[in-house]
């Protein structure tokens, strides 16, 4: 529920009574009480298009209006029968939080273009945003490199040769890693866990890299961790929204996206390098900034995501696509 818990309480200040059901990844966690809720609520909102969705779609009366909200996993391989036992007639919108995603689920799925919403994540800018003055710092950050297509191999490649010009930068892997994660030890996910060996042994064997890369475990809050980092990194393959470049732009740190799919509807086209050495260039550019301009830069892209993604921006539209 990471994703919904703010969007919660802002409908509770604005008068709504609220009422959270908890369901699993395939299940709810209690069917009576999820029973009891689609009988007392007037409105629901699914967040993910899972089970909860499915059950809702098949279950809720006709004065209910009912509003889920899809992200990227449910377009993945495992979650793909969630969306084929969905009622879509009895489903009033459905939000999808980027438009190359919302291409994605039309050529899946058929879905009529009325029932589609794109609807951008929200990011809380006030609370990320960090007035430090070192943006001298030469530390570049990814947030999370679990799955393999969060490509940490990418991200190596950079600091590697980063460090072969300067040995001052360093490259810092934040989160969880594979062996934290029950579900990559299936049997499926073995040549997954040798791409993560290949680049951990990587690590240990390359002079440029010994030194230069520093794993920061998983914290329940990231927005102190955007204080000690000066670069925000994407080298994913595909992504929908991915949050670590809006959460870090708005405490100050410089993006570097990788061009994924529609990397460059959501960011600005500067934001998007086309390879590695277009992300080495836009790296040592930024690091040779001046004081001022670098604070005009940050300024820029911070004002960008406050525009386009804040809390205030977002919550209104959600709370029209809920009650419209």
């Amino acid at each position: 529920m990471k994703f919904i818990g703010q969007f919660e309480s802002y409908l509770k200040k604005q008068g709504c009574i609220v009422k959270r059901d908890h369901w699993k990844w395939g299940e709810p966690e209690f069917i009576q009480r999820t029973k009891l809720l689609n009988n007392w609520g007037e409105f629901i909102w699914c967040e993910w298009n899972l089970a909860n969705a499915v059950w809702y779609s098949n279950n809720k009366t006709s004065n209910q209006r009912l509003v889920s909200r899809l992200h990227l996993q449910e377009v993945g391989t495992r979650a793909r029968r969630f969306q084929t036992n969905i009622n879509i007639n009895n489903i009033d919108k459905i939000v999808v939080v980027a438009n190359h995603i919302i291409d994605e689920v039309k050529q899946l799925f058929h879905w009529d273009d009325e029932k589609l919403h794109y609807l951008p994540n929200y990011v809380e800018t006030e609370r990320l945003y960090n007035n430090k003055e070192d943006y001298t710092a030469k530390t570049i950050a990814i947030v999370g490199v679990v799955p393999e297509r969060k490509r940490l191999d990418l991200a190596l490649d950079l600091i590697e040769n980063l460090r072969k010009i300067d040995d001052e930068w360093k490259l810092v892997i934040k989160g969880r890693l594979p062996h934290d994660y029950p579900w990559m030890m299936g049997d499926s996910r073995r040549s997954e866990l040798q791409y993560y060996d290949k680049q951990y042994s990587r690590i240990k064997k390359s002079k440029h890299l010994i030194g230069g890369v520093d794993f920061e475990g998983y914290t329940l809050t990231i927005s102190e961790f955007y204080k000690s980092v000066g670069y925000v990194l994407s080298t994913s393959d595909f992504e929908s929204f991915h949050y670590t470049i809006a959460d870090g732009v708005s405490a100050g740190n410089f993006p570097i996206i990788w061009p994924w799919k529609g990397a460059d509807e959501l960011y600005p086209k500067e934001w998007v390098v086309s390879d590695l050495d277009d992300a080495i260039k836009k790296v040592i550019k930024y690091s040779k900034l001046s004081e001022d301009k670098k604070v005009k830069e940050k300024r820029n892209k911070i004002n960008f995501i406050k525009s386009n993604y804040d809390i205030e921006v977002i919550f209104p539209k959600m709370a029209a696509v809920l009650f419209d």
